[in-house]
């Protein structure tokens, strides 16, 4: 005999969740009240189905008490929610014969509460996915039928997570309601010590601030990108609203650039975030090519010096910068993180000086420090391994004046002491 099933979801999750279902399972969807856009896509697929579709109104509401009585009368075995908005109260979950689920886009316990995909990535996470669950009287805190999981990629937005996230609870559903059915499924309890509950976030905490991180800044972006409302800044009078997808020196230039107003500077030197605009100070005579430029770029790549060094401006994996003087404020040559790796948190970092530039020990100690302090502060990254030629004696030295230890390693942990 098949079970008596209620839908609890939005225009996107009951939908999915009919796919899996056996036919006729399904004996009514419901919809939020708090959530009205979704009722046109939710009458569809009751008429379609010839079930009834009902809206569950706030427990304040005048029109709450008949909507327990609605639900009973369908006599439900099951309760299956998957992407709803509103909270089960203990009275829902006692009217189906075996209770209800919950599809949760988050891994539990770490993840309980809203917007998880935008915490996981304010978060920094590398992976999230999406659990499915018995339901019981707070959020999220039911015992764990199953786990997805599925990874995040350093230039993910929310919507290819949201993406992915689709397709794990696709298979989820079709691979563990059959054993839910049958009563065949896990039911494991969750392990509170590693339990985090996350709040609602709203349009308002999408505001910048310049003094986090460019990391921080760069998933607060990447976490809000359309159609969400997008996160934003103010510029002199005007609202600046960032809902597209940014890259890391994307964002350096704007926290050190008017937008965010933040320096990296010391006594003689800063660092400026390289922009195209810099290329005509760094080209030698002929305006083609530099010995520093030679040194900064492979020599095998296609495209032009203009073309290389735009693309430089644009990927993760580096972080370039003009070195600077500050007295004058002529530039001098090159500060890079290379090799950038986001899960493996390390990256190498080497400083190139223009020919003739009368650069000093200081010039190069502080060039250094700056840039260890980008890597450690503002990438958040755990270690730096110096890159630089043996018969650079000079580099060496200030890299072992610095804390540069064997194999020209630098620790966060020594960095920090």
């Amino acid at each position: 005999m098949s079970l008596r099933v209620v839908g609890f979801g939005d225009g996107y999750g009951l939908p999915q969740l009919q796919r899996h279902l056996p036919p006729g399972a399904l004996v009514a969807v419901v919809g939020a009240e708090l959530r009205s856009q979704y009722f046109a896509p939710l009458q569809k697929l009751a008429d379609s189905l010839d079930i009834p579709f009902l809206v569950q109104p706030p427990r304040t509401s005048p029109n709450y008490p008949q909507f327990p009585i609605t639900l009973a009368a369908l006599e439900p075995d099951l309760i299956i929610v998957n992407s709803y908005s509103m909270k089960l109260h203990p009275d829902l979950l006692a009217i189906p014969r075996r209770g209800g689920v919950n599809v949760h886009g988050a891994l539990l316990p770490e993840y309980r509460g809203s917007n998880p995909i935008q915490w996981a990535l304010l978060n920094n996470e590398l992976e999230t996915g999406v659990t499915m669950h018995y339901m019981d009287a707070n959020f999220d805190t039911g015992d764990i039928i199953a786990q997805r999981r599925v990874p995040i990629f350093f230039a993910d937005t929310w919507r290819d997570i949201q993406a992915r996230l689709l397709t794990a609870t696709e298979d989820l559903l079709a691979e563990e309601l059959p054993r839910l059915f049958s009563g065949t499924n896990s039911r494991v309890p969750q392990e509170e010590s590693r339990a985090r509950y996350y709040c609602r976030r709203h349009p308002e905490d999408g505001r910048i601030d310049w003094q986090a991180s460019v990391l921080q800044i760069y998933n607060l972006v990447r976490a809000l990108v359309k159609p969400h409302p997008g996160a934003f800044y103010l510029e002199g009078p005007q609202w600046v609203v960032l809902d597209e997808y940014l890259a890391l020196p994307q964002i350096a230039r704007l926290k050190y650039g008017s937008a965010g107003g933040q320096t990296l500077e010391l006594h003689q030197i800063s660092l400026r975030p390289s922009q195209p605009q810099d290329l005509p100070a760094l080209l030698g005579p002929d305006n083609w090519s530099s010995p520093l430029l030679n040194e900064l770029f492979n020599s095998q790549a296609d495209g032009s010096v203009e073309e290389r060094f735009a693309t430089l401006l644009q990927q993760n994996d580096t972080a370039l910068f003009g070195i600077h003087l500050l007295e004058g404020q002529k530039i001098i040559g090159l500060g890079q993180l290379s090799h950038i790796d986001y899960s493996d948190q390390t990256t190498r970092v080497k400083v190139l000086f223009r020919e003739g530039a009368n650069v000093e020990f200081k010039h190069i100690q502080e060039a250094l420090k700056l840039l260890v302090k980008y890597a450690f502060e503002e990438l958040e990254l755990q270690n730096i391994y110096l890159d630089v030629n043996e018969s650079d004696t000079a580099i060496m030295k200030v890299g072992a004046s610095l804390g540069f230890g064997r194999k020209a390693k630098f620790a966060r942990s020594a960095y920090e002491r």
